[in-house]
Formats: structure tokens, C-alpha cells, sequence
């Protein structure tokens, strides 16, 4: 019906539909959806120009989940993941070898926050996610990690080459 196909598209755009019915019919459909901000591609290049695989890890049902990494260009993603499921992503993860940095903002990822690598929290995060995490992003873009990681990334080469100057002394 064209009411299915309704749906279809714009769970293909990536909008969850909200259908409004009577005991008879359906009287309307509205669409809502979580638009991410142009710099998140952006960031996300950048991180593959970095060398570092982006994985989105995301509860939103896999339709949804698809039309935004088709839109951001993300390697992989993995959806539809409860909230208790998200540190078993990043344990199996880790247990193939892969250092893993999670981000996220909500209480529900203070479990996967704590266990990842690095945690990382938007600045707008819930204090428990603040209070796990290693890393918290104060002005609250995901466009400015790939910056904050290559200054630590500078900061680890410092580190490292003020500590041979004391070795070979």
C-alpha cells in the first residue's frame, strides 16, 4: 500500500515515521530524525585519513542506522544494540586486537565508556558518562576529536623522546 511505502522511504532517509490513526484509519504520518551536523563527515575522513576505523555502534534500528552511515560515509556499522550490549561490541573488539576509543553522551554508555580504550564524552554528557570517561570534549563537537587525539598523539612523542634523552644520558 502506499502507505508502507511511505514508511519504507523514509525509514530509507533515515526518519523514524510516527502514524496517527483513529480505530479506521490512518489520519497522518510525521517524520522526526536526528540530523547530524555536516563537520561529523568531515571528522570522520579525518579519521580514516588518521589510519583510526570509525565503527557506529548505535541502538537506532538498521534502516535508520544505514541511511545515516551511507550519508557520513562510516565503514561499518553495527545497530540496533541495547544499551547493556554496547561494552560486549567493544570487549569483542578488543579481543581481535583493536585498541578501541568509544564516544558517546548518555548514561546508557557509561558501561562501554568505562571498558573502551579511551572514553570519550560529549560535553553535554550525562555526569556518570563524564565521571567514567578518560577524555570529555568540553565544547561538545565530535569535529573537534581527530584535533585533540593528533595533539595527544604529539604530546605521547614528546614523552617519549624526553624520556630516551634521560635513557642514553
Amino acid at each position: 500500500s502506499s502507505v508502507i511505502n511511505t514508511l519504507n522511504r523514509l525509514g530509507d532517509e533515515g526518519k523514524t515515521p510516527l502514524l496517527f490513526a483513529t480505530d479506521k484509519a490512518i489520519e497522518g504520518i510525521i517524520a522526526v530524525a536526528d540530523m547530524e551536523k555536516e563537520s561529523s563527515a568531515k571528522a570522520i575522513a579525518l579519521f580514516r585519513h588518521m589510519g583510526i576505523q570509525v565503527v557506529m555502534l548505535t541502538g537506532d534500528n538498521e534502516r535508520t542506522a544505514k541511511a545515516v552511515q551511507q550519508r557520513l560515509q562510516i565503514p561499518k556499522v553495527i545497530a540496533e544494540v541495547l544499551p547493556q550490549d554496547k561494552e560486549k561490541h567493544i570487549s569483542a573488539l578488543q579481543s581481535e586486537g583493536h585498541r578501541v576509543a568509544m564516544i558517546g553522551d548518555g548514561i546508557n554508555d557509561a558501561l562501554a565508556l568505562k571498558h573502551a580504550n579511551l572514553g570519550i564524552a560529549m560535553g553535554n554528557a550525562a555526569p556518570a558518562t563524564k565521571a567514567v570517561s578518560r577524555l570529555v570534549l568540553l565544547d561538545g563537537k565530535f569535529s573537534s576529536l581527530p584535533a585533540a587525539l593528533e595533539q595527544g598523539r604529539q604530546v605521547i612523542a614528546n614523552i617519549e623522546m624526553v624520556a630516551n634523552l634521560f635513557l642514553t644520558k
